[in-house]
């Protein structure tokens, strides 16, 4: 129920706003996984699984995503980082500890389309 009204979950073409409005008919008759045979939802219900998976996967994404990945995360923001290398190199500077920071540029280990 969480979809959104206008996307068509599959090549059926049905958009979700139609299992919305006639699950009064086929809610009840769905009982099991063995009732969804039809080929037309077949993807619809790859598509309801997964969104129920990533439902629930974003309550506990902040445990399971280490504090170092900003991007994409909910509540987090990429320019966080920024302000902890800056925190990171003030620290090395004022403890004065012989140390090296690499910057790796990620763009360059994978594929691009022009």
């Amino acid at each position: 129920m969480a979809m959104h009204v206008d996307k068509a979950p599959g090549p059926d073409g049905f958009i979700s706003n139609f299992f919305k409005s006639a699950w009064v008919i086929v809610g009840d008759g769905a009982k099991s996984i063995y009732d969804y045979r039809p080929f037309s939802l077949m993807h619809s219900f790859s598509k309801l699984f997964m969104n129920v998976l990533a439902t629930r996967l974003a309550r506990r994404i902040d445990e399971l995503v280490g504090i170092g990945q900003m991007a994409f995360i909910k509540g987090r923001r990429i320019q966080d980082n920024f302000m902890y290398i800056h925190g990171l190199l003030c620290r090395l500077q004022r403890t004065k500890k012989p140390s090296i920071l690499v910057k790796f540029d990620i763009a360059k280990a994978f594929d691009t389309i022009s």
